[in-house]
Formats: C-alpha cells, sequence, structure tokens
C-alpha cells in the first residue's frame, strides 16, 4: 500500500508532466524531508543552514519535467 504522500506526489508530478506549459518544479523543504523528494527525481540545489530556523536547514530542490 502507498502512503498517502506518496500518491499525492506522484500525481502531482503526472499533472505537472501532462501540462504544455511546466518544465521545471522547484520546491524549498528541510533536511527532514529531501529524501523524500530525492526519491521522487528531485535535485538539490541549494542548502541554506538554519534557513527555516534553528536546526532546520531549508533544502532549495529542483526537478525537470519537460
Amino acid at each position: 500500500m502507498t502512503a498517502l504522500g506518496t500518491r499525492l506526489t506522484q500525481e502531482r508530478l503526472r499533472l505537472a508532466r501532462a501540462s504544455a506549459t511546466v518544465s521545471r518544479l522547484v520546491l524549498a523543504t528541510s533536511q527532514h524531508t529531501a529524501g523524500f523528494y530525492r526519491q521522487h527525481g528531485f535535485t538539490v540545489s541549494k542548502i541554506t543552514p538554519g534557513g527555516f530556523g534553528p536546526g532546520l536547514d531549508r533544502y532549495d530542490m529542483t526537478l525537470q519535467v519537460a
């Protein structure tokens, strides 16, 4: 059984890939969920230590969909 977050992400990625106007997705997340997005093909473009607050690093990530 696939977890709800995974199913929602897969559907969003499917919709983005089906769109003629979307070529790249950009997101900001923390070190706690960056691995989840890596599993879906996102790559880290920048890490800002403490970017979301003390002990919560900001991971900027991108995914080419077209």
